[in-house]
């Protein structure tokens, strides 16, 4: 019991209390401020990087491609705006060209076609041979050689009236009296000079923008690459209108010089056949006796000689149209060429059949004028130059009717053919189509140019 008593007495040592004291908390370790700088260094510099990242990105990938697109469009708008002016240059003075080669003439001008009875007008006449020389009887004072003359003046001059009551209109054989005719040469000259400078114009700026869309950054995207690249696709449209504008200018460039080269040199012709028969005409018997036909003849081949001259000189025009290369010419001209060329022909064929009779005359008075000299002259001689007159009256009437027939001939296709011509020219009736696809192209530029714009950054 006293061992119980003693327990509960006297406390053990290990349950002595001890002073109580307040509850403590476990303290956290400081960071030291230099490390703390570093962390917010740190931090900013990783903020920095993506800031600087996102912009990097954002420009290279989406405002640099719109900076590069509105800028190449910058460069390629005037460009487009040149290339339109010069298209529309060339369509108006192809337009020109094509009024002014289907234009009727005025129903009350006075247009007769220069190649005429009137071109072909001897004088000869009064050749009165003596009846008393070597034993030739005439029946009157007048000699055959004045009536067969006025025979052969009728004959070379009657459907002059004819075909100028008709008011015909054939291209090149105007007369350049007529002022509205030479004009009108003139004025088409003019308008195929102005349409293949255009050309050359217009060429030149379409390649120098598909020059300048090729040279698009590659940062810009494909789509809107592809939209700028579309100029070849402009040029492939519109090439092929400017390259037979360019046929067709160089084509009615040769026609319009021809016009006005052969009314100067019908005129020419004219007036040298109109000397001619004034060297040959108004003969005296005296004259003839004293051979004075030798002076006459020498005359007269003078003036032929200029004739046969201006003859050759329309052949060459002809000649210059003949040789135009197949590839020069515009498209659906065949048969349109072809007229042109028969035209020509036709000239060439009366005016040297016409100076071939002169020439007959010429040779046989010739022949005269050397047996006078040697008194020689008979009357096989007088029937010879009597059938040298006679000949050449008919050569002239088959000369004249032919010439006629294919005046008439001509003159009836004129119009359609060419009208044909135009109407089967598809290229150049191409003009409306030129315009469209480039004011395309251009509004394509405008709409590309407003989406790549961004406020404040891409204007």
């Amino acid at each position: 019991m006293q061992l119980t008593a003693d327990l509960n007495s006297s406390p053990s040592p290990s349950l002595q209390s001890f002073p109580s004291s307040p509850q403590q908390t476990p303290t956290p370790a400081r960071i030291p401020a230099s490390n703390m700088k570093k962390i917010f260094l740190a931090a900013g510099i990783g903020s920095l990087i993506l800031i600087l990242l996102i912009f990097t990105l954002s420009y290279f990938f989406y405002l640099r491609p719109r900076i590069a697109t509105v800028k190449i469009i910058s460069t390629l708008s005037p460009q487009v705006a040149t290339l339109k002016t010069s298209a529309k240059n060339v369509i108006a003075a192809v337009n020109q060209i094509h009024l002014l080669v289907t234009a009727e003439n005025p129903a009350d001008s006075p247009l007769p076609l220069e190649t005429s009875g009137l071109i072909i007008h001897p004088l000869l006449s009064l050749l009165q041979i003596d009846q008393n020389v070597l034993g030739l009887q005439t029946v009157n004072s007048n000699s055959w050689l004045e009536q067969n003359a006025q025979n052969i003046q009728e004959e070379m001059s009657n459907y002059w009236d004819e075909l100028d009551n008709e008011n015909p209109r054939i291209a090149g054989i105007r007369t350049a009296a007529e002022n509205i005719t030479t004009q009108k040469n003139r004025d088409l000259k003019d308008e195929t000079i102005k349409a293949k400078e255009y050309v050359t114009i217009a060429q030149k700026d379409i390649d120098d923008l598909v020059n300048s869309s090729a040279q698009a950054p590659s940062s810009i995207s494909k789509s809107n690459r592809d939209k700028i690249l579309a100029s070849q696709k402009v040029k492939q449209d519109i090439s092929p209108y400017f390259s037979e504008a360019q046929k067709v200018a160089g084509y009615y460039q040769i026609i319009s010089d021809t016009l006005i080269t052969m009314n100067t040199k019908i005129t020419s012709f004219k007036n040298s056949l109109s000397a001619v028969s004034s060297s040959l005409a108004n003969i005296s018997p005296n004259e003839v006796l004293d051979n004075g036909l030798k002076t006459r003849a020498t005359q007269a081949q003078i003036f032929l000689d200029q004739a046969k001259k201006d003859t050759d000189d329309i052949k060459t025009l002809s000649d210059t149209l003949q040789n135009m290369k197949a590839e020069d010419l515009p498209a659906a001209s065949p048969e349109y060429h072809a007229h042109n060329l028969a035209v020509l022909s036709a000239v060439h064929e009366y005016f040297l059949t016409t100076s071939g009779v002169l020439q007959g005359f010429i040779t046989a008075f010739k022949v005269v004028s050397g047996k006078v000299e040697k008194n020689q002259f008979t009357i096989v001689d007088v029937n010879m130059i009597r059938s040298v007159i006679t000949a050449g009256i008919n050569q002239a009437k088959v000369a004249d009717t032919k010439f006629v027939s294919d005046l008439q001939k001509l003159l009836g296709e004129e119009q359609s053919l060419t009208l044909t011509f135009w109407q089967n020219n598809t290229a150049i009736n191409q003009g409306m189509n030129i315009e469209a696809s480039i004011d395309a192209y251009d509004k394509s530029l405008s709409k590309l140019k407003e989406n790549s714009k961004v406020p404040l950054f891409v204007k």
